[in-house]
């Protein structure tokens, strides 16, 4: 706000030195201009005249410099203070964040092992909170639950429709489920169904114009936890920073 305060004073202080010379030449073509008030016209001009263009191009590449350091200094603040309009909600990899104070306890809504339908407590919290905007993460606790993609998303899309109408104005992004290991989805064949639950939750994000958010391609191998189905402190705060970068918080 206060850089472009500053770009707005800078132009204006352009448009006011190009009206003060037309108004100036105006008064000069006037009969009831004195001498006086014309020579100093004119000097007004000259001094105007004497400004170079580089001038103020170097005034707005300064401008241009601060607002870059100002948005690289919004986008590296801490994600508690990110996140204070924010909440995620869902199971075990939500509850992570807060678990290890990547975020306030406040800000997450979260319980291991949460299916989907079970999450009215959650959005009841969310709904108490009245944050602006709220990342669902729920699906992995679901796959060897429904028989079908379109089950489960029907129900995913129920508890959204009960968020929107406790926070009409809130922003929802719908979170991708994060894979397992090979591992266990061969040992777990119900898991490998994160790749149809997930395809069927951007469609139905898209029919429903909420913005889909894809972290899938965060997860590699030296992130699992020994379980194959959970992650490592460090995935989770590159997880929290992508969905706020998305989310531009």
């Amino acid at each position: 706000m206060k850089n472009r305060l500053v770009k707005i004073g800078a132009l204006a202080v352009i448009v006011f030195i190009v009206v003060f010379a037309l108004l100036t030449f105006n008064r000069v073509k006037t009969d009831k201009t004195t001498r006086t008030e014309v020579e100093q016209g004119i000097q007004k001009i000259k001094e105007i005249e004497a400004v170079q263009v580089g001038d103020v191009e170097d005034v707005m590449e300064s401008i241009a410099v601060a607002e870059s350091e100002s948005e690289k200094a919004w986008h590296e603040r801490p994600l508690k203070e990110r996140y204070a309009d924010a909440m995620v909600l869902g199971d075990s990899e939500a509850a992570s964040l807060s678990a290890y104070d990547i975020l306030q306890e406040s800000q997450v809504a979260a319980k291991i092992g949460c299916k989907i339908e079970n999450a009215d407590e959650h959005i009841q919290k969310a709904i108490d909170r009245q944050p602006s905007v709220v990342f669902m993460t729920y699906g992995k606790n679901d796959l060897g639950v429904y028989g079908s993609a379109d089950e489960f998303v029907s129900v995913y899309f129920d508890k959204i429709s009960m968020l929107q109408a406790g926070i009409p104005n809130v922003r929802i992004y719908v979170v991708s489920i994060m894979p397992s290991t090979q591992t266990v989805k061969d040992e777990m064949p119900y898991m490998a169904n994160d790749e149809p639950f997930n395809e069927a939750l951007k469609a139905k994000a898209e029919e429903m114009n909420l913005e889909y958010i894809d972290s899938t391609d965060l997860v590699t191998d030296e992130y699992y936890e020994p379980d194959g189905m959970h992650y490592i402190r460090e995935l989770y705060e590159q997880w929290a920073t992508y969905m706020a970068e998305i989310a531009e918080i």
